[in-house]
């Protein structure tokens, strides 16, 4: 496309691409103005010397003061138009492009307010954003609308987007005397438009982590690098400092920083003076140009650098030179790496709301894979007559069957008697854990279908209270026999001793424990019909 905002800073994604210009400093401009002001003196310069000669005193000091007052009305309409040219000038363009829309109408350009200059951007899959001058950092979403702007600590110094996560880092204080920097982070989680449906949450910018980055000191420059890794890696804040070692924030050594890699190795620089520019960690290796010689910092543009890559090794000892235990810390390099991948994808499924099914089933598969790392690294240190390193393999495999496959390995490599004691030990307490913990899966169960049963419980008794009141009456089966056919003590007296229906059929039907006498006198109609019959 044609650029007619003179962009100056840019940041690419998945989906789109977000461009940003600067507010142009008038000196850039003083050669253009001192053009103008040349072209306006001669033009002042040929209109003196085309004045009669005879002219009065008085007609020349009138057409002077009219030529001023002229001049004068220009100039003020002229400054009024530079003051507008000036403001448009003094302010920085935002355009983003999209690479797949629905509509051929999905650019866009905004403009900041005057004097508030775009200092750095960055673009991700479900945002764009602009950190200025103000110490503001704005959110903007591929469809042009805004979030609401957020207050950085201090200047910041750089931003890197991945996904839907980004980076943040800027200065906290003042440089001391020494030229120690002081640079913090921000590592945020910017959902997407439609978050508070999907996910019952109304914050559409979380922060994940924020602190100091571990910078070399007495430094002026401790900082040349930050971005954030591919899924593979779990989406990493990363960074390098002026050693050349590259960190990530890692989830599983508690939100504290790590080292990835060590630039500065003698497995990736060929000469002394070798430095790498590094792009993008991706697919578990570092992208980068590769700058040689002295006095090098940036690679050239024309012709076109060549990528190399670099894989992503733990800096651990004993992994420099080619002796013979270099394997062994390989393979424990290995283990590592893939602890820590497993641990951050982890926190990614939780994070994303995966259900627990999908998480075991993934979780499972990596398991497996770290699991016949740490069997290969055993039967090593097995081959090396290393027990005790061989015994701490084992603690670390996380299913019993890879467990009991390490058992029958130490067997075929004759192992000593007093290892495979202490590996049936771990086998048996292993076992122990997963059948309480399988108890307690139950446990939780059947409280979970207990409380469903009361809830359905409370329910129907809610029903229930709606009906009319019935009078509460039991009825209990007894024994058929003529020892068994009582008559109930709460029976009136004065009726017929014939037994009812329902205790010739075996039941007896028990009225509430309320006493009942009768309330008849020697005034009643009956005593009085009784009487007669007698007489």
């Amino acid at each position: 496309f044609t650029d007619h905002y003179g962009l100056t800073m840019a940041s690419l994604s998945r989906t789109g691409a977000f461009f940003a210009s600067d507010i142009k400093d008038d000196d850039d401009d003083m050669e253009g103005k001192k053009d103008i002001y040349d072209e306006r003196s001669k033009q002042a310069d040929d209109r003196e010397q085309e004045k009669p000669k005879n002219q009065s005193a008085l007609a020349a000091a009138m057409e002077e003061a009219d030529k001023a007052e002229e001049q004068g009305i220009m100039n003020v309409g002229e400054s009024d138009k530079k003051d507008d040219e000036a403001d448009m000038f003094h302010r920085s363009t935002l355009f983003y492009r999209s690479f797949n829309s629905w509509t051929s109408e999905s650019d866009w350009h905004l403009n900041l307010p005057p004097n508030e200059a775009a200092v750095a951007v960055a673009c991700g899959d479900t945002f764009c954003t602009v950190a200025t001058n103000k110490r503001l950092l704005r959110v903007i979403r591929p469809s042009g609308l805004q979030e609401i702007p957020i207050a950085l600590p201090g200047p910041v110094v750089s931003m890197s987007a991945c996904a839907y996560f980004l980076f943040v880092t800027y200065h906290i204080m003042e440089p001391c005397v020494n030229g120690t920097q002081h640079i913090g982070y921000t590592w945020y989680d910017i959902k997407d438009e439609d978050a508070h449906i999907t996910n019952n949450s109304s914050n559409s910018i979380e922060v994940i982590a924020q602190g100091k980055l571990p910078l070399p000191m007495y430094e002026s420059v401790p900082l040349k690098w930050t971005g954030i890794t591919d899924k593979k890696l779990g989406f990493m804040p990363v960074f390098m400092d002026s050693r050349g070692i590259i960190m990530a924030l890692s989830k599983s050594m508690g939100w504290n920083w790590v080292p990835l890699l060590d630039t500065t190795s003698s497995a990736i620089k060929k000469n002394k003076h070798d430095t790498i520019w590094p792009i993008s960690i991706s697919g578990g290796k570092l992208q980068g140009v590769m700058l040689n010689g002295k006095g090098e910092i940036v690679p050239k543009c024309v012709p076109r650098p060549v990528l190399s890559s670099f894989d992503v090794q733990i800096p651990l000892i004993g992994l420099e030179g080619d002796k013979v235990g270099t394997l062994k810390h390989k393979f424990e390099e290995s283990c590592l790496q893939n602890a820590l991948i497993m641990a951050q994808s982890e926190w990614m499924l939780n994070k994303d709301g995966v259900s627990e099914e999908r998480i075991e089933e993934e979780l499972s598969n990596e398991e497996a894979k770290l699991d016949a790392k740490v069997l290969k690294h055993m039967v090593l240190s097995l081959k090396l007559n290393k027990p005790i390193r061989a015994l701490g393999l084992v603690k670390r495999l996380r299913s019993i069957k890879a467990i009991k496959i390490a058992y029958a390995q130490a067997g075929k490599e004759s192992a000593p008697k007093a290892l495979l004691t202490r590996i049936e030990r771990i086998i048996a307490k292993r076992e122990e854990l997963e059948i309480l913990q399988n108890k307690d899966d139950e446990e939780d169960s059947d409280d979970s279908d207990d409380e469903a049963g009361e809830e359905n419980y409370t329910d129907e008794n809610d029903v229930d209270e709606l009906e009319p009141e019935k009078p509460s009456q039991t009825i209990i089966p007894i024994k058929k026999g003529k020892e068994n056919v009582k008559r109930s003590r709460n029976v009136n007296p004065f009726s017929r001793a014939t037994p009812s229906k329902k205790e010739s059929e075996g039941f007896e039907i028990k009225s509430p424990d309320v006493k009942l006498t009768p309330q008849l006198s020697r005034q009643s109609s009956f005593s009085q019909e009784s009487r007669k019959k007698k007489r």
